[in-house]
C-alpha cells in the first residue's frame, strides 16, 4: 500500500480520498470522561488503511494571506540530521499534558487533553545538548529531536527529522516543526495550522523540574514537503507541560518462582497466558496487560480466606508502542442496558478467590490498563478475570466454540481495495478446556465449500491451503494474534461467506458450526473438503476467451481438482 502525506492544496483524483475537516480553536478540546477508551486503541477501518490516506482541505485563506503564511515557512536544510541511534548521558522520563491532534482513519482528525503522555529528554555528558523522543503524542517516529540547555530553558530549533521510511524504493521523510493556529477567514472558530516563520520550540524548566512550553499557542507538529510546501498531517501537540515521572514498577523478588497459567474472563472466548508466582503470602502475576507480558502486579495471599488482594494504582511501566504510562487500576463494571455498554468505576484493590487445589484465582469485578492512576482512562478492560492453571496437553475435544463475527469489508476495485473479514477464533472449547493451538486451524467457506487458498492469489504460499493454522501469519495476506485473525479476500462475486474453527488430534477431527458473515449467510450447516489436489487450472477473459499466461488484471479462474470438482471464481492478478 503506497504511503500518501496530506496535501492542503491537491485536488487527488483516482485514489482513496478523505476531505479533512477544518480543525476547531484549542478552547475547544474536551478531556475524555471517566472510563473512557484511550482514542488511539479504537479499531482502525480496514487493515489496507494502515498507510496514509490523502488528507485534502479546500483553501480557506484569500491567496495574499496564503501566500505570505507559505513564504514565512521555513527552508529545508540538506542533508537534515536523523538521529536513531539512543544518545549518551542521563536519561529522565517524563510524562505529558496539552493538547494532542491526530489522525485515525475510523475518527477522522481528532483532538484530546493529553493523559499518561510519554517522552524521554536525555542530557548530554556537556550538560549543554538534549535530545528528545517521541515529540508527538499521537504519531509514532524513531527519531530524537536536538536542543541545547541555557539556564532555566531549553530550546530546539525546528524543522527536525523524526521518521525517514523507504517504501519500494521511494523515501518518505516526517518532520517535526513549530505550527501556529490560523483561523479561517469566514469562521474565526475554524481553522488550520500552518508553519511558523520562528521555528525555535522552547520549554521553561521550573525549580521542580517541570518543563514547560514557553508559547502555549505554539504546536510542535508534524509536517512533510507536500509538493515542495510544507503540509501539516494532522498530527502535533501544544500548551505542553512535561511531569518528571517518578513511579515504579513492582519489584518482584529474584526468589519468585512462576509458572504459566491461563486467563480468561466474562464473553471471552480466547485464553491468554500469564504468569503466576506464589510466594508465601505474596502473589505475583505478570502479563494482566498482553502487550507487556513481563510487567507484574503483586497481590497479598490471606491464607485463612484464600482471597488474594491486589491493590488498585500500580504501576506497570512504559507502553512504547503508544509512548503512554500503564496502571494496573481495580474497577467495578456496570452495563447500560439501553446502549449495551460498559461503563467503569475505580475500586482500591481487586479481590480474587483462590483455589490451592484447582490453582486458579477468580474475580467477580474488573480490572483496566489505565493510562493514568488517578482516573479510568484505559487501553484495555477485563471484566471478571478468571486465571487458571491447565495444561494442553492430551485434551479431549468434542465441540467447537463458532468463531466471532468482527467486521468485513468488501472489495472497492475503484481504490484497489480487495475485500477483507476480521474475526476471533476461539481457542477455548465448549466445554472451556484451553485448547493446545498446534492443532487448532480455520477454514474460509465461501460459495459452500471449503475455499482453497493457491499461491497464485496469496504469494506466500508454496502449495494449496484448506487448514489455516491459528497462528499462521504471512505479514501481507493474513494476521492472527492471540485469536484475532484478518484476512485478505482476493477472489470476486462470491454469494456466501464464512469461517469455521477446526480442530485435528490424530485422527479426529471436530469442526465448528459455520460464522456466516452477515448479508453472505448460506443455510448450509457444514461442509466437507474435497480434494485440493489440482489437474488444470484455466484463466478467461472477461470475455470468455482463454488466456494462455495472464498478466495482471481481472479474470475468471477456473480450477479443475483431482475429484472432479470444477470450481469457478473471479480472481484479480497481481
Amino acid at each position: 500500500m503506497k504511503k500518501f502525506y496530506t496535501s492542503l492544496f491537491a485536488v487527488l483524483m483516482g485514489c482513496a480520498v478523505l476531505a479533512a475537516q477544518s480543525v476547531g480553536a484549542p478552547s475547544r478540546v474536551i478531556s475524555a470522561d471517566d472510563g473512557a477508551q484511550v482514542t488511539r486503541t479504537l479499531k482502525p477501518e480496514r487493515k489496507a488503511h494502515k498507510a496514509r490516506k490523502v488528507l485534502t482541505r479546500e483553501r480557506q485563506l484569500d491567496e495574499t494571506r496564503l501566500s505570505q503564511v507559505m513564504k514565512a515557512a521555513p527552508v529545508l536544510p540538506e542533508n537534515p540530521p536523523y538521529i536513531t541511534d539512543r544518545p549518551e548521558g542521563d536519561a529522565q522520563l517524563y510524562t505529558k499534558t496539552g493538547i494532542g491532534y491526530g489522525y485515525n482513519w475510523f475518527v477522522g482528525l481528532y483532538s484530546e487533553q493529553l493523559e499518561g503522555s510519554l517522552s524521554e529528554i536525555i542530557t548530554a555528558p556537556d550538560g549543554v545538548t538534549v535530545y528528545m523522543s517521541r515529540p508527538l503524542s499521537q504519531y509514532t517516529t524513531d527519531g530524537w529531536i536536538k536542543g541545547t540547555r541555557s539556564g532555566d530553558e531549553i530550546t530546539f530549533q525546528l524543522p527536525q527529522l523524526v521518521l525517514r521510511e523507504d517504501y519500494m524504493g521511494t523515501i518518505y521523510e516526517d518532520f517535526v516543526m513549530c505550527l501556529e493556529f490560523i483561523a479561517d477567514e469566514e469562521d474565526p472558530t475554524a481553522g488550520w495550522y500552518y508553519p511558523c516563520e520562528n521555528q525555535t520550540f522552547t520549554l521553561k524548566v521550573n525549580d521542580s523540574g517541570i518543563l514547560t512550553e514557553a508559547d502555549q499557542s505554539i504546536m510542535i507538529g508534524h509536517c512533510a514537503l507536500v509538493d515542495g510546501e510544507w503540509s501539516w498531517q494532522g498530527n502535533g501537540d501544544l500548551g505542553l507541560a512535561f511531569t518528571p515521572l517518578t513511579d515504579k514498577p513492582v519489584a518482584v523478588p529474584a526468589t519468585a518462582v512462576f509458572e504459566n497459567w491461563w486467563l480468561t474472563g466474562a464473553e471471552s472466548y480466547t485464553a491468554r497466558g500469564v504468569s503466576v508466582s506464589i510466594d508465601g503470602r505474596k502473589v505475583y502475576i505478570k502479563g494482566l496487560f498482553n502487550d507487556m507480558p513481563d510487567a507484574a502486579v503483586e497481590g497479598d495471599l490471606d491464607e485463612t480466606t484464600n482471597k488474594v488482594t491486589v491493590k488498585s494504582g500500580q504501576y506497570l511501566g512504559e507502553y512504547w508502542d503508544m509512548a503512554m504510562t500503564t496502571y494496573f487500576i481495580a474497577a467495578n463494571a456496570k452495563l447500560d442496558t439501553q446502549t449495551w455498554k460498559y461503563s467503569y468505576t475505580m475500586r482500591d484493590d481487586l479481590v480474587f478467590d483462590y483455589d490451592p487445589q484447582a490453582k486458579s484465582l477468580k474475580s467477580i469485578n474488573s480490572y483496566a490498563i489505565s493510562v493514568t492512576k488517578d482516573r479510568i482512562y484505559y487501553i484495555t478492560v477485563q471484566r471478571k478475570p478468571f486465571i487458571r492453571y491447565q495444561s494442553v496437553d492430551n485434551v479431549k475435544v468434542t465441540s467447537l466454540i463458532t468463531p466471532i463475527y468482527d467486521i468485513y469489508y468488501p472489495e472497492e476495485p475503484e481504490y484497489g481495495y480487495y475485500g477483507e473479514l476480521s474475526f476471533t477464533l476461539p481457542n477455548i472449547d465448549a466445554d472451556d478446556q484451553v485448547l493446545d493451538t498446534s492443532k487448532l486451524y480455520w477454514n474460509l467457506i465461501m460459495d459452500d465449500e471449503v475455499f482453497v487458498f493457491m499461491p497464485d492469489e496469496y504469494f506466500s504460499l508454496d502449495d494449496n491451503m484448506t487448514n489455516v493454522p491459528y497462528t499462521f501469519n504471512d505479514g501481507n495476506d493474513f494476521e492472527c494474534e492471540d485469536g484475532s485473525c484478518w484476512v485478505l479476500i482476493y477472489p470476486e462475486g462470491y454469494e456466501n461467506l464464512g469461517v469455521r474453527s477446526v480442530y485435528v488430534d490424530g485422527d479426529n477431527t471436530v469442526t465448528s458450526d459455520i460464522m456466516w458473515v452477515p448479508g453472505f449467510e448460506s443455510a448450509l450447516r457444514d461442509v466437507t473438503i474435497g480434494s485440493t489436489e489440482i489437474k488444470a487450472v484455466r484463466y478467461y477473459d472477461l470475455q470468455g476467451r482463454v488466456v494462455e499466461n495472464p498478466s495482471a488484471g481481472l479474470y475468471i479462474r477456473s480450477v479443475t481438482f483431482a475429484d472432479g470438482r470444477v470450481k469457478n471464481s473471479k480472481v484479480v492478478k497481481r
